[in-house]
């Protein structure tokens, strides 16, 4: 879920009407006809301006929402709680200081839902990378939910606010030389940043909902895109909290803690079917530690993604689905790089494509007096399952392997929550990921038109992880890791790394993830 690369230039302008007339919408071209800034301005202004007229025209009688304790009836995993969920005894099972004195369920039931989090990663590289040796890597956040029915007489709204900081030091970038980040938080450099700001509404009956403001395309809280809940058990970031492949070939696309402006339209028909689309702001150099998330500027390129997907629960008052399947495609304009006859060639644009699905493969009985899992929030840590046995896989392609750094991603495994009944919030995982490393420079500006690209990297690389997390009390849990990584790439700059051109070995990796929802 992080950037690889830094941001490219804008793409060059042509006549839309040519390509619609033909029947072909060269999508780069055509976007090209209006400066980047100013055509996502107006897509975002466009989105606000119809999530102003519903919530104006639900709030016309100006009385306040009387809470319902029921859920909304066509979303899955809403990052907004219905009101039992911010009741004592509900938060005093999420979060490891539960309602705070009541506080936290005092501000819930008027409409403020703040929470805070802190992941630690204490991992050592016991054998081969680069170097051995051991390093702590960390992240804290705290967000705010603002429901503005509750607040405000605001139906339908809510504002998300957040920030979060990055400190400590980085195994993979330290050590082991890997693509595939081993500890958990090390999502992004060691700064503070902005990350959300963005404003949510929901129209016809939660069926549809708007989205605009500073977004990521994971998602912490709830789901954005290319979602799995089954990523969110895995340290290595080679499968949390989706598909890192993308993120290795599309200069600027936010992944959190880093955020880029960008708007998002989901609609839900039913509780098992919905599509979703978004266009974002995709300037890398926005997305630096340095800017601290405070670069509000639109220099583009634009990122446009669109998902489709099918869910099946398998009882229809469950809170999560028993199998998950999303297929989608994106596309960013920019310049890029490939190798043509052993130089450098410009081209314009980049497009792929994904698909990921999961499956319960079979229940596990509750223990007697086991209450039934009904938090609604889903967070890195989130034990509240069901038991039971499931299985995951995902896939991203970028076709030309030869511009692209990973023109092919997929991770595979299984989960198991709740193995004992007399820890029935534990979780057992396994899982494998793959990306294959690129033929060409990808995003590489060149010296010379002639100069030829030498490719001292491994064809691919691997990562197995093997983990068990300790539920240790509601909003703690403890995370022992085993990742062994086949075929690290190597990062130069390491401090006493291994000569000049010379193979990687691959590297055996230890440690424990730690995650505390206060």
């Amino acid at each position: 879920m992080f950037l690889k690369v830094d941001a490219q230039p804008r793409s060059a302008g042509s006549k839309a009407a040519t390509a619609v007339r033909r029947g072909a919408v060269d999508l780069n071209r055509l976007c090209g006809l209006i400066p980047a800034g100013f055509r996502l301005v107006s897509l975002m202004a466009a989105s606000l301006c119809v999530s102003l007229h519903y919530a104006w025209a639900q709030s016309m009688p100006h009385e306040r929402p009387t809470p319902s304790v029921e859920g909304p009836s066509h979303t899955y995993l809403s990052a907004s709680p219905s009101p039992d969920a911010v009741s004592p005894s509900s938060l005093a099972g999420q979060y490891a200081f539960g309602s705070w004195d009541a506080l936290r369920s005092e501000l819930g039931r008027r409409g403020v839902v703040p929470t805070i989090l802190l992941i630690s990663d204490l991992f050592g590289n016991l054998h081969g990378g680069e170097q051995t040796g051991a390093a702590a890597y960390n992240l804290a956040s705290l967000d705010f939910r603002i429901d503005t029915g509750l607040l405000m007489g605001w139906k339908g709204g809510q504002f998300d606010i957040g920030g979060a900081v990055n400190f400590g030091t980085s195994l993979s970038r330290s050590y082991i030389g890997n693509s595939f980040q081993v500890q958990l938080a090390d999502c992004a450099g060691s700064q503070p940043r902005l990350t959300y700001l963005s404003y949510t509404q929901t129209v016809l009956e939660n069926r549809m909902s708007f989205r605009v403001g500073r977004l990521t395309l994971n998602s912490v809280y709830g789901e954005e895109f290319m979602g799995s809940e089954y990523f969110k058990s895995f340290a290595s970031i080679g499968f949390d909290l989706i598909p890192e492949g993308v993120f290795f070939n599309v200069p600027g696309a936010a992944g959190y803690p880093r955020t880029t402006w960008g708007t998002r339209l989901r609609y839900s028909p039913t509780k098992r079917f919905y599509a979703q689309a978004g266009a974002y702001n995709a300037d890398a150099h926005q997305l630096e530690g340095s800017q601290h998330g405070l670069d509000f500027s639109l220099r583009g390129p634009l990122f446009t993604i669109g998902e489709v997907g099918f869910r099946r629960f398998a009882q229809e008052d469950d809170s999560k689905p028993a199998m998950n399947i999303k297929a989608g495609g994106f596309y960013t304009g920019g310049t890029h790089y490939t190798v043509s006859s052993g130089a450098l060639e410009a081209v314009r644009g980049l497009y792929g494509f994904y698909a990921l699905g999961d499956q319960q493969i079979w229940r596990l009985k509750l223990s007697s007096g086991t209450p039934r899992a009904e938090a609604e929030l889903s967070r890195w840590g989130d034990a509240e399952r069901q038991r039971h046995v499931g299985v995951f896989a995902s896939v991203v392609v970028v076709p030309e392997p030869r511009t692209n750094i990973m023109p092919y991603f997929f991770n595979v495994g299984a989960m198991s929550y709740g193995m004992s009944p007399q820890r029935p919030r534990d979780f057992f995982g396994l899982g494998f990921a793959y990306g294959s490393n690129s033929r060409g420079p990808a995003s590489i500006p060149p010296v010379s038109s002639t100069e030829r690209i030498p490719l001292p990297v491994p064809s691919n690389e691997q990562t197995l992880e093997l983990t068990y997390g300790f539920a240790v009390r509601p909003g703690i849990l403890l995370q022992p890791s085993l990742q062994y990584i086949v075929h690290p790439m190597g990062i130069a700059s390491i401090p006493n790394a291994l000569p000049p051109g010379a193979t990687v070995p691959n590297a055996l990796a230890l440690g424990i993830n730690t995650v505390i929802s206060f």
